[in-house]
């Protein structure tokens, strides 16, 4: 079983279809492309913006009527975000999330936020830069904004205080 989710263009128009199955693998459609994740009227919710890694990512912040927007990759996406921003958000709060996916196993290990000891991190910072907007680590408790909005019952609280 899987969930599909739309990807978006530059004028938010859909040009793909990204797959998630149970077992946490994605997939894009074969005959579509990666854009970026969002709801149709994604700069409806109140600031800030909050521009995360992946699909399941957005669901859960729209879930709790945040304004989201997914990067398809820890790097990718920059070009589409900006046309996003620059159209609908002109003057709003915008903050890039990394996620907590550091990889202390390796041998190269140096804690910075490389990207191969800690992409999430990596790409957060670089997509901020990008973009001019900041970037901010989730909470070490939380892998992702989906674990978090799943596994704390004061979610929408504790995340608004935190996004402040």
């Amino acid at each position: 079983e899987f969930a599909s989710f739309p990807s978006r263009g530059e004028r938010g128009q859909i040009i793909g279809i990204t797959r998630r199955y149970d077992d946490d693998t994605k997939k894009t459609m074969a005959g579509t492309s990666n854009g970026i994740f969002a709801a149709e009227k994604w700069w409806e919710p109140p600031d800030p913006i909050l521009i995360v890694e992946g699909a399941s990512d957005v669901a859960a912040l729209i879930q709790h009527d945040f304004a989201a927007l997914g990067r398809p990759s820890n790097i990718g996406g920059a070009i589409i975000l900006a046309e996003f921003l620059t159209r609908r958000a002109k003057g709003r709060t915008a903050i890039v999330v990394g996620e907590n996916d550091a990889k202390p196993d390796l041998k190269h290990r140096c804690d910075n936020g490389c990207a191969q000891c800690w992409p999430g991190r990596y790409g957060a910072e670089r997509v901020a830069k990008q973009l001019g907007v900041k970037s901010k680590m989730l909470p070490p408790a939380w892998k992702d904004i989906r674990c978090w909005a799943n596994g704390d019952p004061q979610f929408v609280a504790n995340f608004r205080e935190w996004a402040t």
